[in-house]
């Protein structure tokens, strides 16, 4: 499977190197899981919640109250994130990613 050009701007923006076994979820967009290289490790990434973890401050106010746990994001606990439900991940991830993918395409 390919990715598409929205999803490979955004693998070259979180230089993630050596995608592998991608796995589409849903017809949304950039919703895939994959295997991948980032920062020299091996990691298994869903696009959505690496593109908010390596290209937002999520300990910003404005984007921690969108999540679950927003004490725990807004004290820099990743989790309070990572553990909320995919509809304020994906709330978050079309505020703040979307505008900023947008702008290279």
């Amino acid at each position: 499977m390919e990715l598409t050009k929205v999803e490979q701007k955004l693998v070259d923006m979180l230089e993630i190197e050596n995608v592998r076994n991608i796995k589409r979820h849903s017809t949304l967009p950039c919703d895939i899981r994959f295997d991948c290289e980032m920062r020299g490790m091996n990691a298994g990434v869903w696009l959505p919640l690496a593109a908010i973890s390596d290209l937002l401050v999520w300990t910003s106010p404005e984007i921690a109250c969108m999540t679950d746990h927003p004490d725990m994001a807004y004290q820099g606990d990743w989790s309070g994130v990572r553990d909320s439900s995919k509809e304020a991940i994906w709330k978050i991830f079309y505020k703040f990613i979307v505008p900023m993918i947008e702008q290279f395409i």
